[in-house]
């Protein structure tokens, strides 16, 4: 590859307009095919600024694949009836309902031949940034591979794929060569991925005469046979693949610009430091890397403890996100406020300025419209600033987030973009605040869920509360087996006491001796019952 060029000005001669090759129709920006592939590898550098460790989890290749993924991607928008359609012309294309991601697997040969061990995860990243493989294999004869199409079936896929290809005009093929050619390895550069190994691209005279309906048709064969034979672990690296492209691509199309950045720890800990800090919150400062289990009382720091502990995490291993799940709305909200006020000095938190912390629940955007409505601004400004930070918070763009745990359980069901979510939680920090406030179904779930965070993707959690139930303790400590305690002191606990329980063994109606003797000695006394047959007993 020559690679001498940052811009492919011969796709976008303004002495051509109608030749110009488009990403996006006129409603939606109208950006060219160039300005939206290098959006999408921007936001796949962020990406790679923030995770320097994810080559740990996903292989060494992974940001090398990532980036030859994100770059063919959306090469099959070059297509003649792709371009009339973004350009509101009527064309076939529509009425066949083609997809432009497995055109773009035609491109795969020039730099990835069978054979190569980049090939397949890079179809992978190509193939499926939009639908599920699933979907493609019955529209395309990936399913071919595994013996499940008639020949009937098959010959009617093969059609499909000539009429596909014929899309590609000669001189179409010649400019995204060049722009292989001339600009992939200067992109690379100037965006920070270092490469290795680098491909060899197909010299020209081979590339126009690459027979495309084949190499699609062989491109969707081999990733069929490759997906039969990954393991649990394979599966797991490969959703991170799918979560990567797609974070990128949505947030490019979104036009978003520069993820920033996690706080510092010293940023956590500057109004920490003023502080006399408790043992518990000193045991969370010094902890090992890994989970912890922190048990101390209500009003005893424990916020102020979990925050050292984050803190403390990145030290040990970078995070690019640190996730605070409560129960309720209410105390998201507080917590949202608590921390964006006093831990990250942000004065105005509901503002298109905050770009460090945000909230996620059913009713965040509502919680977003008052916060502008009381900042002065019209309903129609409140309505726009409101839907704005909502989908700021949908594109993964904030490093610190308050939820509940039940945002997470979305990627356990598979939820669309749930692997955009994975990245998300790779190598991510956990507060979990008041963990057995759940029944005991969800809790199952979310025990579990985290659990396998932890072993495939190296979250790692805080779980914090004034009382855990020792079931509970003991379903925790079987996910996370080498989790780390931390208590407070003994004096803490008995200088916080504000109830005095005696256990009495029976049921409500054995204790009716007990409280008429304390109501008829003038003592206050409060009687629950939960079942409606036995109160009215």
């Amino acid at each position: 590859m020559n690679s001498s060029t940052l811009w492919p000005t011969w796709m976008e001669d303004p002495a051509n307009p109608e030749h110009i090759l488009l990403a996006k129709s006129a409603d939606f920006g109208g950006d060219t095919l160039a300005k939206h592939t290098w959006d999408v590898l921007s936001r796949l550098s962020d990406q790679l600024r923030l995770r320097p460790n994810l080559h740990e989890l996903a292989g060494e290749r992974v940001w090398a694949r990532m980036f030859w993924g994100c770059f063919l991607h959306d090469f099959g928008k070059a297509a003649v009836g792709f371009q009339n359609i973004l350009r509101k012309r009527e064309d076939i294309w529509a009425e066949r309902r083609h997809r432009h991601e497995i055109l773009s697997l035609a491109f795969v040969d020039w730099l990835f031949p069978k054979g190569h061990p980049d090939r397949e995860w890079v179809i992978a990243v190509i193939a499926f940034h939009h639908k599920d493989a699933n979907e493609i294999f019955d529209k395309y004869g990936g399913k071919a591979a595994t013996h499940q199409m008639q020949p009937n079936d098959l010959e009617s896929v093969q059609m499909m794929l000539n009429e596909l290809a014929a899309h590609i005009a000669p001189d179409t093929r010649v400019q995204l060569w060049r722009w292989i050619d001339e600009c992939a390895l200067a992109w690379a550069d100037t965006l920070g991925f270092q490469l290795e190994d680098i491909p060899q691209l197909l010299p020209l005279e081979e590339a126009q005469t690459t027979q495309f309906p084949k190499t699609i048709f062989r491109a969707l064969r081999d990733f069929a046979e490759w997906s039969k034979q990954l393991n649990e672990a394979q599966k797991a690296v490969a959703m991170l693949y799918r979560g990567l492209i797609l974070t990128s691509d949505h947030a490019a199309s979104a036009g978003v610009t520069d993820f920033p950045h996690m706080p510092a720890p010293g940023q956590w800990r500057q109004r920490l430091n003023q502080l006399i800090w408790r043992a518990h919150q000193e045991a969370a400062n010094t902890a090992p890397l890994g989970s912890a289990i922190m048990i101390a009382p209500t009003g005893s720091g424990k916020t102020e403890a979990a925050i050292l502990w984050a803190a403390r995490q990145m030290e040990h291993r970078p995070a690019a996100r640190l996730f605070y799940t409560l129960p309720y709305q209410a105390s998201m909200n507080a917590m949202y406020q608590r921390l964006g006020h006093d831990f990250l000095g942000i004065e105005n938190l509901s503002t298109e300025d905050n770009i460090q912390i945000t909230i996620q629940h059913s009713r965040a955007l509502l919680k977003f419209y008052q916060d502008m409505m009381n900042d002065e601004r019209t309903p129609r400004e409140a309505t726009e600033a409101a839907k704005y930070l909502r989908n700021r918070a949908r594109l993964h763009f904030y490093p610190v987030q308050i939820f509940s745990p039940y945002q997470m359980l979305k990627a356990a069901y598979g939820l669309k973009g749930y692997e955009a979510l994975l990245v998300d939680y790779t190598d991510g920090l956990f507060i979990f605040d008041e963990i057995h406030a759940y029944e005991p179904k969800r809790m199952a779930l979310i025990i579990s869920m985290i659990g396998w965070l932890a072993s495939n993707y190296r979250a790692r959690f805080l779980i914090m509360t004034a009382t855990l139930p020792p079931m509970v303790k003991n379903a925790l400590q079987a996910v996370l087996p080498d989790c780390h305690e931390i208590e407070a002191t003994p004096e803490l606990f008995a200088d916080s006491q504000r109830h005095r329980v005696e256990v009495h063994q029976g049921n409500l109606i054995d204790q009716l001796d007990l409280i008429l003797a304390d109501y008829h000695a003038n003592k206050a006394v409060l009687v629950c019952c939960n079942q409606i047959a036995v109160a009215q007993e």
